[in-house]
């Protein structure tokens, strides 16, 4: 190209690159200008020359073709971490709605049919026991039982007040509570029946005390002026023996009197061993009287008459032992329909 008149020639070697490196410009990428496409072809003549070297030296294809994103470093890849602390909470929140949703409503009506449960069970299981206690009441007023039988109605009587407390306790056991804001109908309703147990089991306690009194009467009445054979003649020495039996005798029956058991039905006859007793404190002196006297037929007269009186604390107790079995058996059957009553009126 002609030189333009003015134009300073540049230094030898100065191309102007530094510049363009510091502009950030690769100075041999393919020209961008007419001027550079100048100095890439100097024997252009024309504009469009120039134009067309430029489009000769320029890269094929569009420049974004190439282009991709930089991997970017894993440590920057999230910018928020997985809290689990934060997620146990929520998750904990939302078991315990879920829970009271579906499990809530039903506890009250769960606990209601525990507990109706609880109470038929208990009182089935002293229902069971009567039929015993009626053979151990039968036992305790027969009027000619040995004691070996007697005292064999001590494990029925027993098993009775087990059961007969155990209702007892489930009456006096607090009703279960409903969950908050929820139903209690159904434990509510259970409070009539739960009322009606304290008196069937403390009338079950009644019975089998009361059966239990009459044979530890009967079992101490046996006590009761218990003597060796009672001769019609005896020597000095046997007599003073027999002061010293009869003494003791005499105050063991009155300590066995005062320690018998107190039942209505026998209150006339506890009064009959108390006169036996005046009786027999008398009878005594008298009786020694006439073993020292060597009076066989008086000696022998007295005591036909304590075998009398013995007779008769035996006939007399009949008619009150008749009159207890007649009563503890009532209160038994009564004890039975009330039993069979409530069990069925208890809800399932």
């Amino acid at each position: 190209m002609t030189k333009k008149t003015g134009e300073r020639r540049p230094r030898p070697g100065n191309t102007g690159a530094w510049y363009l490196e510091m502009l950030g410009i690769d100075p041999h990428d393919p020209p961008t200008t007419l001027r550079a496409a100048a100095k890439e072809a100097p024997d252009a003549e024309t504009t469009g020359e120039l134009v067309k070297s430029m489009w000769q030296t320029a890269p094929s294809g569009d420049a974004l073709d190439a282009w991709a994103p930089s991997e970017m470093s894993k440590a920057v890849d999230s910018t928020r971490a997985f809290r689990w602390t934060a997620i146990v909470p929520i998750a904990l929140l939302l078991a315990a709605a879920v829970a009271a949703v579906v499990i809530l409503p039903g506890m009250a009506g769960r606990a209601a049919s525990a507990r109706a449960a609880d109470y038929r069970s208990s009182l089935a299981e002293l229902r069971t026991a009567l039929p015993d206690a009626q053979s151990a009441l039968a036992v305790a007023t027969e009027p000619d039982v040995d004691d070996t039988t007697l005292g064999a109605t001590a494990a029925p009587l027993g098993e009775l007040v087990g059961r007969a407390a155990a209702v007892t306790r489930a009456g006096n056991e607090p009703l279960p509570s409903a969950p908050p804001l929820f139903s209690s109908v159904a434990i509510r309703d259970l409070a009539p029946f739960r009322s009606r147990l304290g008196p069937i089991g403390a009338e079950g306690t009644a019975i089998a005390e009361r059966i239990s009194a009459i044979a530890d009467y009967r079992e101490e009445l046996r006590r009761l002026a218990v003597l060796p054979d009672l001769p019609d003649a005896a020597a000095s020495s046997e007599i003073s023996e027999l002061s010293v039996t009869l003494a003791s005798s005499l105050a063991d029956g009155l300590a066995i009197v005062r320690e018998l058991p107190a039942d209505a039905a026998l209150a006339t006859h506890r009064r009959l061993l108390g006169e036996f007793l005046d009786f027999f404190g008398t009878w005594q002196a008298d009786y020694l009287d006439a073993l020292r006297q060597g009076d066989s037929a008086s000696a022998t007269q007295l005591v036909d008459a304590l075998q009398s009186w013995r007779s008769d604390i035996d006939r007399e107790l009949s008619s009150p032992l008749a009159l207890v079995r007649s009563e503890v058996d009532a209160k038994i059957l009564a004890l039975a329909e009330a039993i069979d009553a409530l069990a069925d009126e208890i809800p399932e």
